[in-house]
């Protein structure tokens, strides 16, 4: 995802206005947690990821999910074995093979391929092609979303495809055609792209009984032509006959036990497999939860297990008693802050730079509430404090910094800015063109009559350029006594949106700014602070519910809820029936009131009666079933609890 840079209007006049606080670029600093599952959430808030963006060139090496399933038309059957997910999920789930589009796409070309070229292929060649054992990998696109995927399994019949495919001339045929070739145990083996639509493509390749599908021809070649060469290790990796080769696609994901490359081990217990990246649910925020790399989930054939990928870090799972009751959704890690430090050291007009790792523990908290004036965009952030840390500069100069103001009030001033930069550009144009009209030359080929009649001609653009420059410069003088009575006439109000206000709350310390951030609203974000914890939010509410938290006025999180441990690594907490209400007022508030009907229609369709049945589902976390121990990467169960 590529990030986009900060417009603001610096002092000096730049063209653009500054962007509202939803649009800014370093607010994220004060947000002492941004992962797991919540981070889908900041839609609405244009939070800059702390990764860099792999969406120009996908990175095949890394994929996101892994699923490796023995059966994979068993998949959506065996998924529904998880008591919520059956309550959830429909019918169309089951069915999803039979019904996606891709696939039936992709069968109507093969079936068309088989009966052009001859080739004698069964009709259900492709239509039963799922039960069989396979492996799916997946990768996000620009939003985050899981848009590439790539399908490797093994059938007896692809040697029939294998064996059709290496013979077959394609040049003549419109739908597929070869865009490479990979080496298979010393075999020449065609790679394939096939048409699906004007707009879609596929990437295709077999070999004896193995066969890799890519479903978009971007993956093969971004910038299109020939298979490039990480589209080409994948490809021979997947149709490998050696499952520790195919493997290897998500060997970072292995756990080694020497000093020695990590290698990637097969599986060939579990049923089904399902493995999730950071990547994927820390939505490019994998900074803030660096011990957690991975989720797995192994089915048996009769019960799903769940384990997960750590570097054990330090957890104070005190932070729970800081959060306030009645949650919908929490999630907490350990944060790496010597990763968010490098954009703190990177603010030129931050007065005194905190060091993170000495402000903050590295625990912290994200939560959504579903009370009143509770919404998904604007969730509580809390972090822990370092023992002993009591100063309070450091965190307002963080707050000042990165919460900026509304600049409503200059907007004549950006308005004359923008226009002085025009004049100077106009001058600068016109002052060009002047110097071009007296480095000519005239023709010394002329008669008397023509060079009289160029002369004139120069003359007469040198007069014309010169008055140009003339009227030009006389507009910028006049324009900057505009300017200065511009900012004289803002001075109030832009002193009032440097100040910020300070308040003493018990024990803690609360910090806002004197102007709302957001010219229609007046709900400014706080941060609120003392010896122990640091709450921030742009709901004033959940500051305030916090605020009450902390002085024992309202009741935390862990104390109200029976599934949250004292004493564990949690992950997460969820309430379905909270959470179905907070989603509910938030797709009733997206959704839009008028025009795109078919929209509204498949929502009032489909979500009612899945968020009915979400209400039913008991509160659970998820927390390690023992602390992680030695500084070595190692998988440990999870925990999945609901009281009792």
């Amino acid at each position: 995802m590529t990030t986009s840079q900060d417009n603001s209007a610096s002092a000096s006049g730049s063209v653009n206005s500054k962007p509202s606080f939803f649009q800014q670029k370093k607010w994220w600093i004060l947000l002492p947690l941004v992962l797991i599952a919540g981070v889908y959430a900041f839609y609405k808030l244009r939070v800059p990821t702390l990764l860099e963006s792999n969406q120009n060139e996908i990175k095949l090496s890394q994929p996101d999910v892994w699923v490796h399933s023995q059966n994979f038309a068993l998949l959506p059957h065996d998924l529904l074995q998880v008591p919520m997910l059956k309550a959830l999920l429909t019918e169309d789930f089951v069915y999803f093979y039979a019904q996606d589009e891709d696939w039936l796409s992709l069968q109507g070309a093969m079936r068309r391929i088989s009966f052009e070229h001859e080739l004698n292929w069964s009709d259900t060649l492709l239509k039963n092609i799922a039960d069989a054992p396979a492996d799916l990998y997946m990768w996000h696109d620009d939003s985050r979303a899981l848009r590439y995927w790539a399908l490797s399994l093994e059938r007896d019949a692809f040697s029939t495809v294998a064996q059709s495919l290496a013979k077959l001339k394609l040049a003549a045929d419109k739908q597929v055609h070869e865009i490479g070739r990979v080496s298979i145990g010393g075999d020449d083996v065609p790679v394939l792209q096939v048409s699906l639509s004007a707009s879609r493509q596929m990437v295709f390749a077999a070999h004896g009984k193995r066969m890799v599908l890519l479903s978009d021809a971007v993956m093969a070649n971004y910038a299109g032509g020939e298979l490039d060469d990480q589209a080409q290790t994948l490809i021979q990796r997947l149709l490998a006959d050696d499952a520790n080769v195919r493997a290897e696609v998500v060997s970072e994901w292995q756990v080694s036990t020497t000093q020695s490359k990590t290698k990637a081990q097969s599986i060939a217990d579990a049923k089904q497999t399902i493995m999730v990246s950071n990547r994927l649910f820390a939505q490019g925020y994998g900074a803030f939860v660096p011990s957690l790399r991975a989720i797995r989930f192994d089915f048996d054939g009769k019960t799903w297990a769940s384990q997960a990928n750590i570097i054990p870090a330090a957890f104070d799972p005190k932070i729970w008693t800081h959060l306030p009751a009645n949650a919908a959704f929490c999630a907490s890690a350990p944060i790496d802050w010597a990763q968010v430090q490098k954009a703190v050291d990177t603010a030129n007009n931050l007065a005194v730079k905190p060091k993170l790792a000495e402000e903050f523990s590295p625990t912290g908290a994200v939560c959504w509430y579903a009370e009143k004036d509770d919404n998904i965009v604007q969730p509580l952030f809390v972090a822990l404090r370092q023992s002993g840390k009591t100063s309070a500069e450091p965190l307002n100069a963080l707050f000042d910094w990165a919460v900026a103001s509304n600049q409503e009030h200059m907007k004549d001033v950006r308005a004359l800015r923008r226009q002085k930069q025009q004049l100077i550009k106009e001058l600068a144009n016109n002052k060009a063109s002047l110097d071009e009209i007296n480095q000519e030359k005239l023709n010394p080929q002329l008669n008397a009559e023509q060079k009289a009649s160029e002369e004139t001609w120069m003359a007469e653009r040198k007069t014309a350029a010169q008055a140009a420059i003339e009227k030009v410069e006389t507009a910028l003088k006049d324009i900057e006594p505009q300017i200065s009575a511009a900012l004289e006439e803002v001075a109030e109000p832009a002193k009032a949106a440097k100040e910020m206000l300070t308040e003493k709350n018990g024990a803690l310390t609360v910090l806002s700014r004197k102007l709302a951030i957001e010219t229609d609203s007046d709900n400014n974000p706080k941060l609120a602070f003392g010896e122990q914890v640091v709450y921030f939010s742009t709901n004033q509410a959940l500051v305030k519910r916090a605020i009450a938290t902390a002085q024992k006025h309202y009741p935390n999180l862990a104390e109200s809820a029976k599934e949250i441990s004292p004493t564990a690594q949690q992950f997460l907490y969820v309430s379905p029936k909270k959470l179905a209400t907070l989603l509910q007022s938030t797709a009733e508030e997206a959704l839009p009131q008028e025009g795109r009907q078919k929209l509204r229609a498949a929502y009032d369709f489909h979500m009612p009666a899945r968020l009915q049945a979400l209400e039913k589902q008991p509160a659970f976390s998820l927390m390690l079933d023992k602390p992680a121990s030695g500084s070595a990467e190692q998988w440990l169960l999870l925990n999945w609890k609901t009281a009792q």
